[in-house]
């Protein structure tokens, strides 16, 4: 008895499968490509590293009597020197921090790291001296992206 409700239950499957069913018509799927930048520049995105780990960071011409940067600023005048200023809020041991130095083209011109052996305030000069345009300076806590200034070198007058 059991075999015939068995047969009986496969045979009614398989009588209710559709076979009037038509299969799906085609889609036509159309790719648009979207530029991410459609000026054709790079885009720079700065990304605090977690923990936030920098109390704060001054580029600038003008150091206090302990070397820091005393007053930001982000225009100065050809042959100036030029210093960043980087106070971070931790300082595990191995530490190095650095400061590498970009023209407009953001060609490196010039890179500088340091241990901290526990230091939480870094100050990093640029030796060079710099025609007029623009530039950019990142400042490191070991590989990441602290600081990003900018800043514009303007001609003698």
């Amino acid at each position: 008895m059991r075999k015939v409700i068995a047969i009986l239950a496969c045979a009614v499957a398989f009588g209710s499968c559709g076979k009037n069913e038509t299969a799906p018509a085609k889609r036509k799927v159309v790719t648009t490509v979207i530029p991410e930048n459609e000026s054709g520049q790079k885009k720079r995105a700065f990304v605090r590293p977690v923990p936030d780990i920098l109390d704060k960071s001054l580029l600038g011409t003008k150091l206090a009597a302990d070397g820091t940067v005393a007053e930001e600023s982000s225009a100065f005048k050809a042959g100036q020197p030029i210093a960043l200023t980087i106070w971070l809020k931790q300082s595990p041991p191995g530490l190095a921090t650095s400061a590498t130095w970009f023209d407009g083209s953001e060609k490196k011109i010039a890179h500088e790291q340091r241990p901290m052996n526990g230091a939480k305030v870094a100050t990093f000069a640029l030796k060079q001296k710099l025609a007029p345009g623009r530039y950019r300076v990142e400042g490191y806590w070991g590989g990441n992206v602290v600081a990003d200034k900018s800043f514009e070198v303007a001609g003698k007058k």
